[in-house]
């Protein structure tokens, strides 16, 4: 086929490949070491990682929303693609079985 399937990460690879831009405290294997990892924090101090973890978040999401769109034009140009050698294929199997039919009537 002329044109590469698109590639699909599972939730969590695509969920840790763009949270891990961000805040790689947020990916999945980040969050099981938070506990740990601040457990001696002050408010002030947690307050500000609540902060940066919601500004983690909103980049995600527009990584994610911008992933998703590109991922639908792949999709999209994959299946026009494929759709469209079929029909190419197709076109050149009928004519392939015309022409076979055309030159038993044809005058020997």
């Amino acid at each position: 086929m002329p044109y590469d399937q698109p590639i699909l990460p599972t939730g969590q690879e695509l969920y840790d490949r763009l949270m891990g831009q961000f805040e790689p405290e947020l990916t999945t294997e980040g969050v099981k070491l938070i506990r740990d990892r601040y457990k001696n924090e002050t408010p002030d101090e947690l307050r500000a990682r609540k902060k940066r973890y919601l500004r983690a978040i909103e980049l995600y999401e527009h990584a994610y929303q911008g992933y998703m769109a590109t991922l639908s034009e792949q999709v999209d140009r994959y299946r026009r693609g494929t759709i469209g050698q079929v029909e190419i294929d197709d076109r050149k199997n009928e004519e392939k079985i015309l022409s076979t039919l055309l030159s038993h009537f044809s005058p020997a």
